[in-house]
């Protein structure tokens, strides 16, 4: 019973921000049934815990800064689980071209953003202060959202990085191992782990 009131009690407090009146100029108990009770109050809560965590959940139109860092609306997001090469690192093909594998990493995660509404779920702060966080790019027309990470690593122009041991580990791992048969992105020919080339450079 008591917390039948304290729901009964937030969903008045907001009824008038969150329900119209009703058509008959009537407001409050007389025609808060229990299910607009419960659906008020469930938006209060909501709204409070967006307050308590604003920047939880991100999303807009992304703008790309290299293979595994985008901007949404002023943040700076590091991709959750992966590492790509730098802005400047480069590789070498099989053939033994030298190529700038970081410009087609970016290349490649701009290409799966464009015209794309990005949504990213934060999880932390690194120590250049990006937001850590998955992130998925919404279909244009119709589909299922996109994993941008497992997207990058499947095409070959990501890594996992190497000190992730979150959830989702086994299938990025798996998405490696069928890029690196494949010899694709970086795996067709010689690369440095991008974590290794920081080091260097």
């Amino acid at each position: 019973m008591r917390f039948r009131w304290r729901t009964r009690k937030v969903a008045r407090q907001c009824a008038a921000q969150t329900l119209p009146p009703h058509p008959g100029g009537q407001q409050g108990d007389r025609w808060l049934s229990k299910g607009a009770c419960i659906t008020a109050a469930a938006i209060c809560i909501i709204a409070l815990g967006m307050r308590r965590y604003p920047e939880t959940l991100i999303s807009g139109y992304a703008t790309v800064t290299d293979g595994d860092s985008l901007e949404i609306n002023g943040r700076r997001i590091r991709l959750h689980g992966i590492d790509a090469p730098e802005i400047n690192q480069t590789c070498r093909k099989h053939s033994g071209q030298v190529y700038r594998c970081g410009e087609a990493s970016a290349q490649e995660l701009k290409r799966l953003v464009r015209l794309r509404k990005v949504l990213c779920k934060r999880s932390g702060t690194d120590r250049y202060l990006r937001f850590l966080g998955a992130c998925w790019a919404q279909p244009i027309l119709w589909g299922s959202l996109l994993d941008i990470s497992a997207a990058m690593v499947s095409s070959g122009h990501a890594v996992v990085y190497r000190h992730f041991k979150g959830k989702g580990l086994a299938e990025l791992l798996d998405k490696q191992a069928t890029a690196r048969k494949k010899k694709l992105g970086v795996w067709q020919g010689r690369f440095q782990d991008p974590g290794a080339w920081r080091n260097g450079h």
